[in-house]
């Protein structure tokens, strides 16, 4: 059952919002509800679990399928995005820092045992 109010409603869901607002029994109606999607949640998250997707894609999907799907992909639009995503400016100011005091004398004592 969808939460949304917006959302449209099938006269089976109206008649059990219905009974949620009941004064008496209605905390029942409420609590078996959220019982109800802890449940099917679990069961999902169960049933996931078991799923060898590996397996199943080896199964199901043969080479020259999954190379038609890799001809119709945007690779470099992708790659675009990806390294839009990349704050170049942050890691060169990272990178860009001086080297601390510990790490010079790090340096010195390996260069002097080479």
């Amino acid at each position: 059952m969808d939460d949304d109010p917006g959302a449209p409603q099938s006269a089976l869901v109206a008649a059990y919002r219905t009974c949620e607002a009941l004064p008496v029994v209605g905390g029942l109606f409420t609590r078996g509800r959220h019982e109800a999607r802890a449940l099917v949640s679990l069961a999902v998250a169960v049933v996931v679990e078991e799923l060898d997707v590996d397996r199943l894609v080896r199964d199901r999907i043969t080479a020259e399928t999954f190379d038609a799907v890799i001809a119709r992909m945007d690779l470099v639009g992708l790659a675009n995005k990806v390294i839009d995503g990349v704050d170049l400016r942050a890691l060169i100011r990272q990178e860009a820092r001086p080297v601390p005091v510990e790490a010079r004398g790090f340096r010195q004592r390996f260069r002097e045992r080479s």
